[in-house]
């Protein structure tokens, strides 16, 4: 029988009102059981090491991250050193633009699918890129665009290569070349923009903060990353740092809130201890800064047990969608114990639900990556490779890892 007629139903079924509902179900159901397929392949592509040999490739002119003989699938821009405490120097300006028309790249379709099976979907304001700067200062001249419009002309390039990977054969320059030929979306841009890397022409190139926390707890220094749960719109089942968000306004003063510093005291709020967002048309971007946790955080900076560094900037070569890296660097076991449920309830830690699990007690989980002097120690202990970290954690990984290596930020002892 064919699976859309309903029970009882034959060549003769007289549709009705309720047929014709019970119909549109089904057909609905197929095609999100198709989506959800589609999606499963798609995570699936990322352990395909030929992708990112590819993308290295592809944008050899670009520094792309390799670490331990292992290609990732971002480009990493280090801050210079009189940048490091001036998180804010990273921001060159900021143009409201109304809307924009005409994209270079677009296609809905993976956000339509990431509706169709239930993500969580809001489309608000984003801070964009307009233009990368590279040359002695590291900068982001910025815009505004939209959440949805990041989707369909941004991620779109990823969903595209990763649907894509099975025209990719082999990992030779022909193979190459016959595969960036499958990618029409990618290709076009190439052709149009010189620089796609550091140019938003065409596209709408929402920007996001990646924070890596580093702290000390037990005698070691850990890097704070978590998996991500597998119902986020974005990156499911993959490591990323805490926190990592889109930089964009939560509230209508548009102007105050472009500041890095202020997004992250924000998002490490909501993500850390799940602060729940303003309602919608709230006015004052510091309605957080009440907040105990965050006074916390503060006073420990006040004191010099807590600095928060520019590391600088990861491309995500799949997106080509840029990152702004920040590391938090703890240098006291007060933070972890105060926040650890270990002596007190009060301001535990309580992820957010975009992770995996909330924490219910002394989590092994949320003390994530140990730092160490050598790459190939930290590799070696971590679940650190290409295809299980979302490519711009990768790039504030190892950022934050060579800033507290370097004399910039003062590195904590060996344990």
């Amino acid at each position: 029988m064919d699976p859309t007629s309903p029970p009882g139903g034959g060549i003769f079924y007289n549709v009705t009102k309720d047929g014709m509902r019970y119909l549109n179900k089904r057909r609905r159901e197929m095609r999100i059981n198709r989506a959800r397929a589609r999606f499963e392949k798609i995570e699936a592509a990322r352990a395909n090491p030929n992708i990112y040999q590819f993308l290295k490739w592809l944008y050899d002119q670009e520094p792309v991250l390799e670490r331990c003989g292992e290609a990732y699938p971002v480009a990493v821009y280090e801050a210079p050193d009189d940048q490091r405490r001036d998180v804010e120097s990273i921001l060159v300006d900021l143009t409201v633009r109304d809307s924009t028309k005409g994209w270079l790249v677009h296609n809905a379709k993976h956000r339509k699918n990431l509706e169709l099976v239930g993500r969580s979907l809001h489309n608000r304001t984003t801070f964009t890129m307009q233009e990368m700067v590279t040359n002695g200062q590291l900068g982001l001249k910025c815009s505004t665009g939209s959440y949805f419009d990041g989707l369909d002309t941004c991620d779109a390039l990823e969903r595209e290569l990763l649907e894509k990977v099975s025209h990719l054969e082999g990992s030779d320059e022909r193979s190459f070349e016959r595969f960036l030929r499958k990618l029409p979306l990618r290709s076009r841009l190439h052709r149009e923009i010189q620089d796609p890397l550091r140019s938003g022409f065409g596209r709408s190139v929402a920007v996001s903060i990646s924070t890596l926390i580093a702290f000390h707890f037990d005698g070691d220094t850990r890097l704070m990353m978590r998996k991500r749960s597998p119902l986020t719109a974005a990156h499911p089942n993959l490591f990323h740092v805490i926190p990592s968000f889109m930089f964009q306004p939560a509230t209508t003063a548009l102007r105050d809130e472009f500041s890095v510093r202020n997004n992250i005291y924000r998002e490490y709020l909501e993500e850390l201890f799940d602060r729940a967002e303003p309602e919608q048309g709230a006015d004052d971007p510091s309605y957080f800064y009440g907040d105990a946790n965050l006074q916390y955080l503060q006073n420990l900076m006040a004191r010099g047990a807590v600095e928060l560094y520019l590391t600088g900037v990861a491309v995500n070569l799949l997106s080509l969608r840029p990152d702004i890296c920040t590391l938090l660097h703890v240098r006291t076991d007060e933070w972890y114990q105060h926040h650890s449920g270990r002596f007190s309830e009060q301001g535990k830690f309580q992820l957010c639900d975009e992770f995996s699990s909330r924490i219910d007690s002394l989590d092994e989980d949320i003390r994530g990556v140990v730092y160490r002097s050598a790459d190939e120690e930290v590799v070696a202990h971590n679940p650190i490779r290409a295809h299980t970290v979302v490519p711009p954690g990768a790039g504030a990984l190892w950022l934050g890892i060579d800033a507290l290596r370097s004399g910039i930020v003062h590195s904590p002892g060996e344990p």
